[in-house]
């Protein structure tokens, strides 16, 4: 029997790889990845009563127009996401945890 090899294994795993997705075994592609990245950033923000980007941004001191686009899915750094989580108090395994 051959051994999985880690491809493999990740296929069956993480999402982006077409396992246990909701785009039915389809690879997403990177701005699909930043869109769902951004679509979380923005729950997240609201279930903590942020009804504005700008008056989260304000209050967390990280620019507007950056928290703005990653909002939107447009292209962005992991260190831009890495401070928005600090803001929001959250570890990127919990970040991570689920949808991903």
């Amino acid at each position: 029997m051959r051994k999985k090899k880690a491809d493999d294994l990740a296929k069956d795993r993480i999402p982006a790889y077409g396992g246990n997705n909701k785009s039915g075994g389809k690879k997403l592609t990177a701005e699909e990845r930043l869109k769902k990245i951004g679509a979380k950033l923005r729950r997240i923000r609201l279930e903590r009563g942020y009804t504005s980007y700008e008056s989260f941004a304000w209050d967390h001191e990280l620019p507007r127009m950056q928290y703005w686009r990653m909002e939107n899915g447009k292209n962005f750094t992991f260190v831009s996401l890495i401070k928005i989580l600090d803001a929001l108090e959250m570890p990127l395994s919990e970040f991570f945890d689920e949808e991903f």
